[in-house]
């Protein structure tokens, strides 16, 4: 099947560019390649999959793997149907709408057109040879592409060796020359029908309205005109506060082959009473064609979308309006929550970092806003590679701290720099410095002390992950450590974040067994300064939990996130320790649907905010929810695009300021959304200042261990009497530092390891105080000899 369409001039294509949000599965057997690989495509469009019913609807062969035409009837698969060898299978159960499927074999500039076809949002399911000794066929999913470097970025569902693993380069020239003539260049594009409401902003009750549909059945460039659907027909669902001004919420479609697109709508009634009220859209046809395990077969493929109208109101309720801060050609795309592409500074100024495509290349960008106002965007680097999956760290001193991942060298490593909060910024550095690829970086700021933490893919054919560590001192960065160094259990995506009391605390998926087909539970472990803690397991390991973020508050409460699946849906777990003990985890999210992606943060006032990107709607979107470690308000949806919205990051502050920052794809390509609480709506009884003096920050004693001295540092946010004492691990007054009224500002002083007598205090761990009427922070010190 060849197009005769002329190519997109290649000027208005940048050099470099990749999907963003494909999710990655390992194949859970040697030969569910095909299976592991349907299952990213669905997964990144809506609901995943599980691989044994992908294979079962394939015919998949024990050891040997799945013929190409039977991986297109899997993707079609729907409740009209019957899995060839699961009779009791009828459609997927997490989704019995059949998705729209087009394969073809690209005779001509092949590498263009794969090129093309990604970069107009479909990631393309790919037959090649396994490696360049031609011993096997495999499937990947490609899913971008970088001109600077020669290569192409895929997911390769292998898990052990060289060509494998999530987000893999490979030459152009090799992969297309060699390793995809296996096929003949064979590929296959996979997608719900996409459907686009459209509705008035205004509406009062008792307005009636037309609600517009288009449906579009995706066939792009080179995949077009295939597999005709008949008996289409659109169908629109209303929640109680509307209803049908007229006529059938079933409406028929004409005949559609793959690339038409078709227009229906709607007239509605705003009944009421006024609030915000939902609209359900389903289209759908049927397809009838043939493969190699199915003679012939009918099935209902299509898709979903939802909408909402606002009656008498069209702000979220608490929220400002939503912000669009990039609107280049090109993808903007943020971090997995866990690393954060966010923070706050004391001053209350928003720290944004993200990669963009919009330079013929991905480059990592950064933008602040301060006073409610916007800075110019900064370009952060300069070289013609690949650098994303940017995380931005912000001192107690205002200086901001950026890591990223950077293809420079030739291999995916690890680099950061630093930036004065200023517009002065520092020169890139190297940390990482191996042959793994290197991955997920997050960092965390203690006084002038940077850490971070990163995943490393080893490459080793017993344990293919692990979550580094490393730490920057003034000489350099030190050594990286393995932070899990269990030589039979993978380690993946970690969090990190500082506690006021001088501690680290870090969180990271971790395999039950060394086998991709296992589960991974989220484990938890600190840092003193010296060693690390035992492992924490926060999950059970009866299914795969995924992407945790953390965040610590100012009490030392610590706030821990995750999603948790077992192949049906995913929910948003959530578990807290409240200083003494962790506690009971708890399932915050729930309703038999996708959510992926949480993002956490702690503000000054003790309360914990979450946010997430929720499928409930069928088109991801962004939900929020705040709680104060007993109790959780109501989840709150903040987007309502036409495209997927997806890698939230929440960020807060000491005065209660929220904000989050999400990739939303709703213009076609990736662009950068911001939104913010209304400050009202985090002020408990509206006034801060009845609580009496507040400190804003306490330091961490530097060095920390430390021989001769500590120095210490505090910050009020108001004229106060303060306390600033030491005390001992039993509780008994060591040293009064400081004591009596002091200005608004920071101030500092350093403890000389001595007790009140003067006499030099024992080594051990003690615990720095200070406190104010309403407040009090505590950090640890450790005095060694």
């Amino acid at each position: 099947i060849e197009d005769a369409a002329a190519l997109p001039v290649l000027g208005e294509m940048p050099a470099c560019y990749d999907i963003p949000g494909i999710p990655y599965h390992f194949q859970i057997t040697s030969w569910y390649c095909g299976p592991s690989s349907l299952q990213m495509m669905m997964d990144y469009h809506g609901e995943e999959v599980g691989q044994h019913n992908i294979a079962d609807v394939a015919d998949d062969v024990v050891g040997m793997g799945t013929y190409r035409d039977d991986m297109r009837r899997a993707a079609h698969f729907s409740g009209m149907s019957v899995a060839v060898q699961d009779p009791a299978l009828q459609g997927y159960v997490q989704r019995k709408l059949g998705y729209a499927c087009g394969d073809a074999s690209i005779l001509s500039n092949p590498r263009q057109k794969l090129k093309n076809t990604i970069y107009a949002q479909y990631p393309v399911f790919v037959l090649t040879w396994f490696s360049g000794t031609h011993t096997a066929g495999h499937y990947r999913v490609v899913k971008g592409y970088d001109d600077s470097l020669d290569v192409f970025i895929m997911h390769d569902p292998w898990y052990a060796g060289g060509l494998c693993g999530p987000d893999l380069i490979i030459d152009q020239t090799f992969f297309v020359d060699d390793l995809w003539d296996y096929s003949g260049h064979w590929g296959m594009v996979v997608s719900p029908w996409i459907l686009t409401p459209a509705v008035e902003n205004s509406i009062s009750v008792g307005d009636t309205f037309t609600v517009d549909l288009q449906v579009y059945y995706p066939g792009p460039t080179r995949f077009g005109s295939q597999y005709p659907c008949s008996n289409c027909e659109a169908t629109i669902g209303l929640s109680p506060g509307l209803g049908l001004a007229g006529g059938s919420p079933t409406v028929t479609l004409p005949d559609m082959d793959s690339n038409d697109t078709t227009d229906v709508s709607w007239d509605v009634v705003a009944v009421g009473p006024e609030g915000e009220w939902g609209m359900s859209f389903q289209a759908q046809g049927i397809v009838t064609a043939s493969s190699g395990a199915y003679p012939t077969y009918s099935d209902s493929i299509g898709g979903h979308a939802y909408e909402t109208v606002n009656v008498g109101s069209a702000l979220i309720a608490g929220w400002n309006p939503e912000e669009r801060l990039t609107s280049d050609i090109g993808s903007s795309q943020t971090c997995i929550p866990g690393g954060r592409a966010m923070a706050i500074d004391g001053d209350g100024a928003v720290h944004i970092v993200w990669a963009d495509t919009r330079d013929d290349t991905c480059e990592i960008y950064y933008r602040k806003k301060a006073e409610g106002a916007w800075d110019p965007e900064v370009r952060l680097t300069y070289e013609p590679s690949y650098s994303f999956e940017p995380c931005i760290a912000v001192g107690p001193d205002g200086g901001l701290h950026v890591a990223w991942v950077d293809w420079r060298d030739g291999n995916q490593e690890i680099y950061y720099k630093s930036g004065d909060g200023l517009g002065t910024w520092s020169a890139d550095e190297r940390v990482t410095s191996y042959a793994e690829i290197d991955c997920y970086p997050t960092l965390a700021v203690v006084d002038t002390a940077v850490f971070l933490a990163w995943e490393s893919r080893l490459g080793g054919a017993y344990r293919t992950a692990a979550v580094m560590f490393a730490y920057r001192t003034a000489s350099g960065w030190m050594a990286p450590v393995d932070v899990d160094a269990s030589p039979a259990r993978d380690s993946y995506r970690p969090s990190l974040a500082p506690g006021p009391d001088g501690l680290l605390h870090l969180v990271y998926e971790r395999q039950t067994a060394n086998a991709p087909d296992e589960n991974e539970k989220i484990v938890y472990k600190s840092w003193d300064g010296m060693l690390w803690s035992l492992r924490t397991g926060l999950s059970a390991d009866t299914s795969f939990s995924r992407n945790a973020a953390i965040a610590v508050g100012r009490d030392s409460t610590i706030h821990v996130v995750w999603h948790d699946g077992d192949n049906v849906n995913t929910d948003i777990f959530y578990v807290m320790y409240d200083g003494s003990a962790w506690q009971p985890v708890e399932q915050i999210v729930t309703g038999g649907f996708e959510t992926a992606t949480p993002s956490v943060a702690a503000d000054g006032l003790g309360r914990v905010h979450v946010a997430w990107a929720d499928h409930r709607h069928g088109e991801t979107e962004i939900y929020s929810m705040t709680g104060d470690g007993g109790e959780w308000g109501d989840e709150t949806r903040i987007t309502r695009s036409a495209g997927a919205s997806i890698l939230p990051t929440v960020a807060a502050d000491l005065a209660g300021n929220v904000s989050i920052v999400w990739t939303d794809l709703r213009h076609g390509h990736a662009d950068l959304y911001y939104i913010e609480a209304e400050p009202s709506t985090h002020v408990p009884d509206g006034d801060i200042a009845a609580e009496g003096p507040r400190i804003v920050y306490l330091g961490r004693p530097y060095p920390m261990p430390f021989t001769s001295e500590a120095r210490l540092s505090f910050t009020l946010a108001e004229p106060a009497e303060i306390s600033l004492e030491v005390f001992d691990v039993t509780g008994r007054l060591v040293r009064t530092l400081k004591g009596g009224t002091y200005p608004a500002g920071t101030h500092s002083t350093a403890w000389d390891g001595r007790d009140e007598s003067g006499g030099a205090a024992a080594p051990g761990v003690y615990f720095v105080r200070c406190a104010c009427a309403a407040d009090y922070h505590v950090r640890r010190a450790v005095l060694i000899k």
